[in-house]
C-alpha cells in the first residue's frame, strides 16, 4: 500500500549556492538568519557563499574623540578569514590622530558584552546591505601586523539580526499609516513610502531602539544586567552611533526596485 506520506524535497548544494550567489543583496540578511536553520549541508553552503562573496565587502571603522587636540580615527578593511571559518581580520588602512593608536586600543579595551573600547564609536557595514555595531566577540589586537580580528558569526548575527528589525520597523510605520488613510494601499506606492520612512529623521528613535533590544540580549547573554546605552558606552558615543547608523543606511538601496515589502 503507497504511503500518503509526501516524499521529502532534497535540493542539492549546488542550487543552494545558486541561490545565495544570485540573491539581490536585500535578502542577504535574510538568508544568513534563515538557510543556516534548515540542516547542516545549507548552513555549510550558506557560510561558504558569505565567505566567498560577502565577507570580503565587510568594512570598520574606530573613531575617538579625546580633546580638541588628540583623537583616534581608523579605518578598516576586510583583510582574511581563518583557516576554520570562525574568525574575520581587518587590516588598517588609514589612521589619524592618536599616535600610538594601538597602545591605546589595547589599554582601553574591554571584554564582552561592554562597548570594546569605552568612548569609541565603532561600526562595521556591509555596503548597501547592513550596518551597525555589533560587539565584537572573541575580539584579539594584532598590533604587528596593523589588524583587528574577531569572532564572524556571531557580529554577522548582530548586524543582520539589527538590520531586519530595522526593515519591521519601517514595515510596521508604513502600515499604520495606510491604515490610518495617510498612505496609499498601492504596492507601488508601499515600496516607495518604505524607502522614504527609512529616511526620514523620525526613523532615528527606531535606529536607537533597536540597538538598545540587540544589546539587551548581548547582556543577558553574558549573565550581566544591562543599564542602557549611556552606561554601555556614554552619551555622547550613543548619540554619535544612532546618527551615523540612521546615515549610512540612508544611502543603502537607492533602486526602488530592490525594496520589496510584503
Amino acid at each position: 500500500m503507497p504511503s500518503s506520506q509526501a516524499p521529502e524535497t532534497y535540493i542539492p548544494p549546488e542550487i543552494v549556492a545558486h541561490i545565495l550567489e544570485l540573491a539581490p543583496d536585500y535578502h542577504i540578511p535574510h538568508m544568513w538568519q534563515s538557510f543556516r536553520l534548515v540542516c547542516k549541508m545549507w548552513k555549510i553552503e550558506t557560510e561558504r557563499v558569505f565567505l566567498k562573496k560577502y565577507v570580503p565587502r565587510l568594512t570598520m571603522r574606530l573613531f575617538m574623540l579625546m580633546s580638541q587636540e588628540q583623537g583616534l580615527w581608523m579605518e578598516f578593511s576586510f583583510a582574511s578569514v581563518s583557516d576554520d571559518g570562525t574568525r574575520v581580520f581587518f587590516k588598517c588602512k588609514e589612521a589619524y590622530g592618536q599616535q600610538d593608536h594601538w597602545a591605546t586600543l589595547r589599554q582601553t579595551y574591554t571584554p564582552p558584552p561592554h562597548n570594546p573600547f569605552p568612548n569609541v564609536y565603532n561600526e562595521i557595514s556591509i555596503p548597501d546591505i547592513a550596518c551597525g555595531d555589533p560587539v565584537p566577540e572573541g575580539l584579539r589586537l594584532h598590533p604587528e601586523r596593523k589588524e583587528i580580528s574577531m569572532l564572524l558569526a556571531p557580529m554577522l548575527n548582530q548586524l543582520f539580526g539589527d538590520e531586519i528589525a530595522l526593515r519591521g520597523c519601517a514595515h510596521d510605520i508604513v502600515r499604520s499609516k495606510q491604515a490610518a488613510g495617510h498612505f496609499l494601499q498601492d504596492l507601488r506606492g508601499s515600496r516607495i513610502l518604505f524607502c522614504l520612512v527609512q529616511q526620514d529623521h523620525d526613523f532615528l528613535s527606531s535606529v536607537h531602539n533597536v540597538r538598545v533590544a540587540r544589546l539587551r540580549r548581548v547582556y543577558k547573554r553574558h549573565g550581566v544586567e544591562f543599564y542602557g546605552t549611556e552606561a554601555h558606552e556614554g552619551r555622547e558615543v550613543t548619540h554619535i552611533k544612532d546618527l551615523r547608523i540612521y546615515l549610512t543606511r540612508r544611502c543603502f538601496r537607492t533602486r526602488i526596485g530592490l525594496m520589496e515589502f510584503d
